[in-house]
C-alpha cells in the first residue's frame, strides 16, 4: 500500500532522502527502446542540466543519482533553512526562474517580481514550496504534462544517507 508524501516528508522537515521517479505508459527515459528501435541516450546530459538547475533553486543538495531506462534514482539532502536564509527578492527570483515565461523580457520579469514582494502571502508560499520536498520531485514536470496524463510516478523512501547508499560490500541497503 502507497503512502501519502506528506506522512513521509512533513513539509518543512529536513532530512536524507531516496527518491525513484519512473516512467509510465511504456515511456522511455534513457537508453535503447527495444519496442521501437530508438534511442533516448539524449536525455542524459538534459536530465543532469536540469536536475542541477533545480536543485540550485530548490533546497536540496544532490547526493546522487542514476538515471536508467524506464526509471530514475536520487538521493538528495533537504534542509528548510537553506530557503529560509533567502531574502525575498531571493526567493521571487528563483521563483521566477521555476516559473518563467519564455516570451517575458527582463524588464517584464522585473515588474512580474516587484508584483510578488508585495503580495500579501505570496513570498512566505513561495518560500514553503521551494523548501518541500514534493514540490522539488513532482510539481512543474506532472503539472506541464497534464494535458498528455502523467508521465512519471514517483516515491519517496525517508532514512539516513547509509542506508541510501550501497553500503562497503556493494549489497543493497
Amino acid at each position: 500500500m502507497t503512502t501519502a508524501r506528506s506522512a513521509i516528508v512533513p513539509p518543512g522537515s529536513n532530512g536524507y532522502y531516496h527518491c525513484v521517479s519512473r516512467c509510465v505508459r511504456r515511456s522511455f527515459l534513457c537508453g535503447d527502446d527495444k519496442l521501437t528501435g530508438r534511442n533516448f541516450d539524449h536525455r542524459r546530459e538534459w536530465i543532469v542540466e536540469r536536475m542541477n538547475e533545480l536543485a540550485q533553486i530548490y533546497a536540496v543538495r544532490v547526493l546522487a543519482f542514476s538515471a536508467m531506462s524506464n526509471h530514475m534514482h536520487l538521493a538528495l539532502q533537504f534542509d528548510p533553512t537553506w530557503v529560509e536564509a533567502r531574502s525575498d527578492q531571493e526567493v521571487a527570483e528563483r521563483w521566477n526562474r521555476l516559473f518563467n515565461k519564455a516570451k517575458m523580457t527582463e524588464a517584464q520579469q522585473a515588474e512580474r517580481i516587484k508584483a510578488w514582494l508585495v503580495q500579501d502571502g505570496k513570498i512566505a508560499n513561495m518560500r514553503e514550496r521551494l523548501a518541500s520536498v514534493s514540490e522539488a520531485l513532482v510539481g512543474r514536470c506532472t503539472r506541464s504534462a497534464l494535458r498528455l496524463g502523467r508521465t512519471t510516478h514517483s516515491r519517496i523512501r525517508s532514512g539516513s544517507a547509509a542506508l541510501l547508499l550501497r553500503d562497503e560490500r556493494g549489497d543493497r541497503a
